[in-house]
This record gives structure tokens, C-alpha cells and sequence, in this order.
């Protein structure tokens, strides 16, 4: 559909319903913005950090499973990893679904045949969603 066939009201309320839970919005927003997502973090993770890499949808495929997407994944200055995962409700947040992730950054994260596991660097999965969990 063409811009000319939305009225300027339709893209008013358009643009008041974009929020950071919106997949296409966020890509946009968080895409190599390294501050928005240095201060996400650290009032997450209530740590100082500088972040020094940012990819949002960001592919993993692997063979053995389906192909997998990162919302935002972020490097740190101190070499941690971060997945940050946009939602907008807390279904599917599971802490398996977390480990699942973790384990798919730490397969990206030694090189093959690998063996000195004190390599392995630490990552962090974390899932932002809308709803507040108590």
C-alpha cells in the first residue's frame, strides 16, 4: 500500500502505537545504537559497562535446528556477550528458553574443536517484555 492512501490521522496514530515492542520499530531503534543499548543494559544489569558492538537481527543457522534470530546482540568492552530479546508478554520467556540461548552464543563463541573451556566468555540473555513480572 502506498504512503498516499494513509491519512495524516491513520499515520499520527500509526506513529503514537510504535513502541520498542513493536519487532520492525525495534530493529530500527536499537540497530548499531550503542548508547540506547549501553543504558538498557546497565539499568537492567545495574553494572557499568560500555558496549562495543550492537547487531539486531542478528541469523544463527545451524543444521541441526530451525535458523534462530537474535533481537539484539551486544558485545561489552570487558568481552561479555549479551542477548536481549524483545517481547511483548513474558510467554515463552522460560528460563530453558534462556539457557537455549546462552548455549547458542557460547557455540558461536569457541572455536572448533576447542577444548580449554576457560575460554569460553560470559554471556548474558536477557528478555525485555512490556508486562512487569512480581
Amino acid at each position: 500500500m502506498s504512503d498516499k492512501n494513509y491519512s495524516d490521522s491513520k499515520k499520527i496514530e500509526a506513529i503514537q502505537n510504535l513502541t520498542l515492542m513493536n519487532d520492525d520499530f525495534m530493529t530500527i531503534m536499537f540497530d548499531e545504537n550503542y548508547s540506547l543499548v549501553e543504558y538498557i543494559l546497565k539499568t537492567v544489569l545495574q553494572k557499568d559497562l560500555k558496549v562495543i558492538k550492537v547487531i539486531t537481527q542478528d541469523y544463527v543457522v545451524n543444521v541441526f535446528y530451525k535458523r534462530f534470530i537474535y533481537d539484539v546482540y551486544a558485545v561489552d568492552a570487558e568481552g561479555v556477550h549479551y542477548d536481549i530479546e524483545i517481547q511483548r508478554s513474558r510467554d515463552g520467556a522460560s528460563f530453558k528458553r534462556a539457557r537455549f540461548h546462552s548455549s547458542l552464543m557460547d557455540s558461536r563463541l569457541l572455536e572448533r574443536g576447542e577444548k580449554n573451556w576457560d575460554k569460553l566468555l560470559e554471556t548474558v540473555c536477557y528478555f525485555l517484555y512490556r508486562e512487569r513480572y512480581l
